[in-house]
């Protein structure tokens, strides 16, 4: 931890933007109002970011020649709008009184007024907004409206939230109080786990692009061929290269295992992490890896504190090290790559996972879109299965799945 007479202890729950804030030299650089009046007159960064761009010529160069187009830029802007914006409103007021639309009532409901009553108070509110605002400060361009002070409100309590959770987390890593205590437990097991929840990601995501590569792939050649051949997915396994610890998944064409015959590429993933392992742990946990490797997720936990025990009792310690625990960790990551290797090669549960995730979107999209749609759809499967020659459908073809004579 730091100690409490540390000149660099940070305080917890701290809003002060210090002079380094990158925000505030920005908006000071860019305008020099408007990034003045953005940081709480009590900060740091008020004062000393001006002297520190002050300080140095080509930065306080920059400053100037950017406050010098910015500001025309914004007179240009904010006074055309304020012109057709007043004239818009005063007129819009002017018309409402004169017409007196206070008394009018609904055609429909005549115990109701014809306009709510905040129809009469929005053009009066839209004035204020427009009213001129000037900013605190020696800038020569410190205007600006009611309306556009608001995005410098927004972006000073926005850096300060900011500021606060930086320096209640800087606080607490200084003092050593990050949160709960891991067990054991989740130490060890928890980097093959994120490796694993990575892998299935990937796996997942694979098999949705190239199921989207299938749809583009047979929109045209299912007008081709006879309906015996019609598909809308790839009925062949993806095929795997493998380099290392890293493997390509690839869709290739029909019949070919070669690689530069590739239709596309789903996905390129990291299948095994490497850990830094002591010599005498490495080897004797090498000779104990096929033993407590296995292809069943269910049995990781059993096979992990079989392997432990196995390797403390071989190296000859009664309590886990660090050594112990990067081996189990190197250990569960094995298993993590027999157990998805095992699932590359049925893809069971991938396929599953994806298709659970295309029926998903295909509803969200048929309670937006009307009964023409899912009529479409039907009308496609139709044309798959040969009974209509109707094929100008081919867009339904994004929410059919199904192998050769099964489709829905």
């Amino acid at each position: 931890g730091v100690s409490e007479g540390n000149a660099n202890l940070v305080v917890g729950y701290n809003n002060e933007q210090c002079k380094e804030s990158v925000s505030a030299r920005f908006n000071m650089t860019l305008l020099k109002g408007e990034g003045t009046a953005s940081i709480p007159s009590g900060d740091e960064a008020a004062t000393e970011t001006q002297k520190d761009i002050d300080a140095d010529p080509s930065h306080l160069k920059l400053q100037q020649q950017a406050n010098t187009t910015t500001s025309i830029a914004k007179f240009s802007w904010v006074t055309s709008l304020w012109f057709v914006s007043a004239f818009i409103l005063i007129y819009t007021v002017a018309r409402i009184l004169l017409s007196r639309a206070v008394q009018e009532k609904d055609q429909y409901e005549t115990d109701k007024p014809r306009y709510p009553f905040m129809s009469y108070w929005l053009p009066i509110i839209g004035i204020i907004a427009m009213l001129p605002v000037t900013y605190k400060g020696d800038d020569a361009y410190s205007y600006s409206t009611v309306s556009t002070y608001y995005p410098i409100l927004k972006i000073m309590w926005g850096n300060s939230l900011e500021a606060s959770i930086a320096s209640s987390y800087l606080a607490n890593d200084q003092k050593g109080q990050l949160g709960g205590v891991l067990s054991e437990k989740t130490r060890i097991y928890d980097p093959s786990y994120a490796n694993a929840r990575s892998i299935a990601y990937a796996q997942v995501n694979a098999q949705l692009l190239d199921n989207l590569t299938a749809k583009h792939y047979y929109k045209l050649n299912n007008q081709l061929v006879p309906p015996s051949q019609r598909q809308v997915e790839f009925q062949e396994p993806f095929t795997y290269f493998f380099d290392g610890n890293t493997v390509s998944i690839r869709r290739l064409e029909v019949g070919s295992v070669r690689q530069d015959q590739t239709i596309s590429e789903v996905a390129t993933m990291n299948i095994k992490e490497s850990y830094s392992l002591n010599p005498t742990v490495k080897s004797d946990a090498g000779s104990l890896r096929a033993q407590y490797t296995t292809t069943d997720a269910g049995q990781q936990q059993t096979m992990l504190a079989g392997f432990k025990a196995a390797l403390m009792n071989k190296v000859g310690v009664d309590k886990a090290n660090a050594d112990i625990n990067n081996a189990v960790t190197a250990q569960s990551n094995e298993i993590v790559k027999a157990i998805f290797l095992e699932e590359m090669r049925n893809q069971t549960l991938i396929r599953m996972t994806a298709r659970l995730n295309e029926e998903i979107m295909c509803i969200s999209e048929s309670q937006i879109a009307d009964k023409t749609y899912v009529k479409d759809i039907e009308t496609y499967i139709k044309f798959l299965n040969g009974t209509t020659d109707l094929y100008q459908y081919d867009g339904a073809i994004e929410c059919v799945g199904g192998k050769q004579g099964a489709f829905k």
